[in-house]
């Protein structure tokens, strides 16, 4: 039966844990409850048995065209990507908060609901407490006069967590009651904690939040608290009023009302006698979901939408950033822009993302002890096989240590000439000059970044004549753009050279629908933290379809070990990958695509708000990017970087100097003509590139760009 047929809406409840027993209990008081879900099938069947539910899987749930809505109370790491399911099979939705665990996310959940003409509603549930409704009445009509504080205080003693953090738990209540009595967002937010339980999750949080119209707001939460403290203060000039939750209902809500010895101030008040103000004891919760059932029937208009939701994720947000940075935070209308910090790249914002995942994977090696090529490591290198589609996957310790055995296995040594671009990071070329043969430097492309290959004709003129023997060519897909391996493959097969491809800013990315990883014979590539797909620390693999090379870069990869440890066949190095940088590295693959859907947004958003006022970096035909940095070019740039750094903006130049100008490379031959790579590095600029970089301050970076110019 469908929605239009029936007087509510069917709801099925996903996650069955404590608060998701509560929205059994309630929807099933409601006569709506059609089905619960749970990852645990036993309390799934447990709650399914005491409220003559059915008991079904997401998958079922969301293929149901008789259930009309679903509650979300799952991990909070799992609200969106559920949300997001749900809004697609066409389920209104209510979610447990966070609705997200970034603004981006949330943003992307509105459009798709509006899309949809799906309600999404947050679980803010004190919004809809009795006591809390009147206070904001009592606001509305002026009964404590002009708000100028208010002051919130949520502790407990909780137990330890490993998953997340105090703001994430205990803020949103909150922040959307302040929000909500101020009815404006905040233009400054600083914030401070202390990490004690855990050195990654804060246990104790203070946060300032400044409004515009001189209204102020603190809020302190803990769960290192001997007892429960539930307390929302709010100051006006002409009165006070305090809610109180963990109070008989005859007490949670109490004023008191000022007498004024000076009309014009706050000093000097008067003792004013507490007045309880009566409410209606209904149960929060209960009157939340009756709402929602409204605003699905259309007979309400959601008060806690995901607007509201992205409100408070942002006040989050900040004061997580502020706390990590140490520093204040300042959104972009403030009249000092210079202390909002906008991220470079932002890992922070990947690992609220990821929740729990990450320690806990962590966790898992430690408890099995395989430090060394342990389970993970071979499980990582299947699973980068699937996602490229390349035949073998040899992990290794840096994506330098993946160049290194590239060529060691190819047999590159002295007298050999190998082709690098004289644009790009050391590594390319300090990897050749390691095991004593010559870079030689070459040009290249003034719009991609790219090897070029006219320069490269001169560069092999120059080797030759030098009487250097010419061995290979190593292409580097800079800021994340692959080269065009067609032309460079055919290229080195006329003159029998071998291709290296160093991707270690382009894993992930395609060329003519073919992933990075299988456009040359063999690949290389980094997962250095900053990189589009990176650990905690340095980790590096290899791509490769044939048989025999993988083979031989497992031997080198272990002191180039043969049958066993002790049987050495090749002179190798020691380049394994740490099981734990594995274990990271698994958890961070599954949202990979989505990450880079995320970069090509931020990339286009870059490219429509700046092509009129710098060179922007462009893309070859058949190409996509994973965007490892944004790179624009101008005359201007130090005047732009300098602009950006006053106003806490990070910026980089990639690179300062072509590598035949810098000391250690200087006698190196090269292409007669390197004047492109030359004017680069006096005009490059990379700006902040993330997955989670805001639209707000990507326009406040633009518009900094183009004050500056």
């Amino acid at each position: 039966m469908r929605l239009a047929e029936q007087a509510r809406a069917q709801v099925a409840v996903i996650g069955c844990g404590h608060w998701g027993s509560n929205l059994v209990r309630n929807f099933s008081d409601l006569g709506v409850l059609a089905a619960v879900c749970d990852e645990n099938p036993d309390q799934a069947r447990r709650l399914s048995d005491q409220y003559k539910a059915r008991t079904n899987t997401i998958e079922d749930v969301l293929g149901d065209t008789d259930i009309d809505a679903v509650a979300i109370a799952t991990p909070a790491e799992t609200h969106s990507a559920i949300t997001e399911k749900a809004l697609l099979a066409g389920k209104h939705v209510f979610v447990e908060k966070p609705v997200a665990l970034d603004v981006g996310t949330a943003e992307k959940l509105k459009r798709l609901s509006k899309q949809q003409a799906r309600v999404l509603m947050v679980g803010h549930v004190l919004q809809y407490h009795p006591a809390f409704i009147r206070l904001k009445e009592l606001v509305a009509q002026g009964e404590l006069g002009r708000l100028r504080n208010i002051y919130s205080h949520r502790s407990n003693q909780g137990k330890a967590r490993s998953e997340d953090n105090i703001l994430w738990s205990f803020v949103p209540h909150d922040a959307s009651m302040i929000l909500s009595l101020v009815d404006d967002e905040p233009d400054r937010i600083s914030a401070i904690g202390g990490f004690f339980l855990h050195s990654q999750f804060a246990d104790v949080a203070a946060i300032y939040l400044s409004f515009p119209g001189d209204v102020n707001a603190h809020v302190f939460v803990s769960w290192l608290h001997p007892y429960k403290v539930q307390e929302l203060v709010v100051v006006g000039d002409e009165g006070m009023a305090i809610f109180n939750d963990t109070r008989e209902w005859e007490q949670k809500l109490i004023i008191y009302r000022h007498n004024h010895p000076d009309e014009n101030s706050l000093h000097g008040l008067g003792r004013a006698e507490a007045e309880a103000i009566a409410v209606t004891p209904v149960e929060p919760l209960r009157q939340e979901l009756e709402h929602f059932l409204d605003c699905v029937t259309g007979n309400a208009s959601c008060r806690t939408d995901a607007d509201e939701g992205i409100r408070v994720l942002k006040v989050l947000q900040a004061s997580e950033q502020d706390i990590r940075a140490n520093q204040a935070y300042q959104s972009a209308n403030s009249t000092n822009p210079a202390l909002n910090k906008t991220a470079f790249v932002d890992l922070s914002a990947q690992q609220r993302r990821l929740g729990g995942k990450i320690p806990q994977a962590i966790q898992k090696v430690l408890d099995h002890g395989q430090y060394i090529l342990g389970p993970e490591v071979h499980e990582l290198e299947q699973q980068l096989a699937r996602f490229c589609g390349a035949r073998h996957v040899i992990s290794c310790a840096s994506g330098t240590d993946a160049l290194v055995m590239a060529l060691m296995a190819k047999g590159t040594g002295p007298g050999d000439a190998v082709f690098v671009p004289a644009f790009t990071f050391v590594a390319t070329a300090e990897s050749v000059a390691l095991l004593g043969a010559t870079p030689v430097f070459v040009d290249v492309e003034p719009d991609s970044f790219l090897l070029n290959l006219a320069s490269l004709d001169a560069a092999l003129e120059t080797a030759t004549r030098t009487g250097l023997a010419p061995k290979g060519i190593i292409p580097v897909d800079l800021f994340g753009q692959p080269c065009d391996y067609a032309e460079i493959n055919a290229y080195a097969r006329e003159r029998g050279l071998f291709v290296i491809a160093d991707a270690a800013q382009s894993f992930g990315a395609r060329l003519d629908g073919n992933r990075v990883g299988t456009l040359a014979e063999v690949t290389a590539t980094s997962f250095f933290p900053a990189k589009p797909l990176g650990c905690y620390g340095d980790g590096g693999a290899l791509f490769t379809d044939d048989d025999e090379l993988a083979d031989r870069l497992r031997s080198l990869r272990v002191h180039g070990k043969g049958a066993h440890k002790y049987d050495n066949v090749h002179i190798g190095l020691n380049g394994r990958l740490d099981t734990i940088q594995a274990a990271i590295l698994l958890e961070k693959l599954p949202i990979f695509e989505e990450e880079i859907a995320l970069r090509n947004r931020v990339a286009q958003g870059y490219g429509e708000l700046l092509e009129e006022l710098v060179v922007t970096p462009a893309l070859r035909a058949g190409s996509t990017s994973v965007w490892a940095q944004y790179t624009i070019q101008s005359g201007e740039r130090d005047a732009i970087a300098q602009e950006l750094k006053r106003q806490g903006i990070p910026s980089a130049v990639y690179y300062p100097a072509p590598l035949h100008r810098q000391t250690a490379y200087k006698d190196y031959p090269h292409a007669p003509d390197l004047a492109v790579s030359e004017r680069l590095c006096a005009q490059v600029l990379s700006l902040p590139m993330h997955p989670y970089l805001e639209e707000e301050a990507q326009g406040r970076i633009c518009d900094i760009i183009r004050q500056a110019l």
